[in-house]
């Protein structure tokens, strides 16, 4: 039966609901492993509106240790800020201003280059309000390097990160516009010029509403779809120049609705995330809690891991990382052990997965001073700690329900 993207955030994702407008191989369940493995959970900020509210992206992390990301909202207009966290604490780089001359809401993570300078995308604001590519230098200066055109065929609505090849240009997806209204890959280079790579048409041949960003891998870019395909539950694409291929379609117990992209092992496996699907009992009938997933270079694709909501997670939106033995570590935003304020279906947790399939909750979050709904994924030191957001929860405030975290993690 198909389904809508908007349609399920409204009946189980309020949050992401009020911001929607920015937006079969062999099946391997395994009983969860519900142990909480020892570890220390440490909160390094918490967001209080002026230094930013509501961050679901994830971070990026640079060889000192300081960590960057963004925040969906908060702010002097509310309309979202760039942020550096050192160990003196947090910093505010950059503040959005929102409409005519600058963006608003920016719901992707960041991407750096040797200089220092950063680039993201807003999903609202610009010229016509229909989202941004900026650049951020080292001294806080912002520059919009593109507007895009709201109901235009150049897309619109960007809500995820961007990755940058060796000659500095920068691609990435918008969610809405191009040809079709079904979103669009696109690149833009150190000149400010978009080209569109590709117009999603939807369809049983196409996928449509890209959600994620992209993969860059042997010069051809990999992502996801939100929807569209054969079964209308969404695909994985690879895109070589202005060619797009298919390479899976995603139907219920292989997954529904991946929102995050993917990432490489060094065998050419990709891995990723389904929203929905997996264990169909799991929740909402016919809907499922989500999958970890594993593709190999042929197209073969194989459930790694169904979650069944509590007490394992439920509903992982964000990306994956991968250790050298192959572990893999990612996020759910809801589901866990149930005891959380203001969610009885969880607040969200840490997991790991291994390559047999075995699922490992390293932490559940509970809705208090720790955070709750953690929408973006981690990033990894050399040591193994892992480090994140929450979007909400903390010590109060941002309509009582908290601002958000960042948190880490240690083994």
């Amino acid at each position: 039966m198909m389904r809508s993207i908007a349609a399920w955030l409204s009946k189980r994702n309020p949050i992401a609901a009020s911001t929607a407008f920015i937006s079969m191989a062999a099946l391997m369940l395994s009983v969860a492993d519900v142990r909480l493995v020892a570890q220390t959970f440490t909160v390094l900020h918490t967001f209080n509106g002026g230094d930013g509210n509501y961050p679901t992206a994830g971070l990026i992390r640079d060889s000192a240790g300081n960590l960057y990301g963004t925040t969906g909202a908060g702010g002097n207009l509310g309309l979202g800020t760039v942020f550096k966290l050192s160990k003196a604490g947090l910093r505010v780089l950059y503040r959005f201003a929102g409409s005519p001359s600058d963006g608003a809401y920016p719901y992707g993570p960041l991407v750096r280059d040797a200089a220092g300078n950063f680039y993201g995308t807003t999903s609202r604001g610009g010229a016509t309000d229909g989202g941004t590519v900026f650049k951020l230098d080292a001294s806080g200066k912002e520059t919009v390097l593109y507007n895009f055109v709201a109901n235009s065929s150049d897309g619109m609505l960007p809500s995820a990160g961007l990755i940058r090849d060796a000659a500095g240009n920068l691609f990435g997806t918008a969610s809405s516009g191009g040809t079709y209204n079904g979103g669009i890959v696109f690149e833009v280079d150190s000149a400010g010029t978009e080209t569109v790579l590709h117009n999603f048409a939807g369809g049983i041949t196409d996928g449509t509403s890209p959600q994620s960003g992209l993969l860059l891998a042997n010069g051809r870019l990999y992502g996801t779809t939100g929807v569209g395909g054969t079964f209308n539950l969404g695909t994985v694409f690879v895109l070589n120049k202005s060619l797009e291929k298919v390479v899976y379609n995603f139907a219920d117990a292989a997954g529904e609705f991946p929102a995050a992209g993917l990432i490489k092992d060094s065998r050419g496996n990709f891995y990723g995330t389904t929203q929905f699907g997996g264990n169909l009992d799991c929740n909402a009938p016919s809907s499922g809690c989500g999958t970890v997933f594993k593709l190999d270079a042929n197209g073969n694709q194989t459930v790694l891991y169904s979650f069944l909501g509590s007490p394992d997670g439920d509903d992982p939106v964000a990306g994956l990382v991968l250790n050298k033995d192959g572990n893999l570590y990612g996020t759910t935003v809801y589901g866990g052990t149930g005891a959380c304020q203001d969610s009885p279906s969880g607040c969200g947790t840490i997991f790991k997965v291994d390559q047999n399939g075995k699922e490992t909750v390293l932490f559940n979050f509970t809705g208090g001073t720790d955070g709750k709904f953690p929408f973006g994924g981690l990033v990894r030191d050399a040591t193994g700690n892992l480090y994140g957001t929450a979007a909400q929860g903390g010590s109060g405030g941002c309509y009582t329900s908290g601002c958000g975290t960042v948190f880490k993690l240690t083994p």
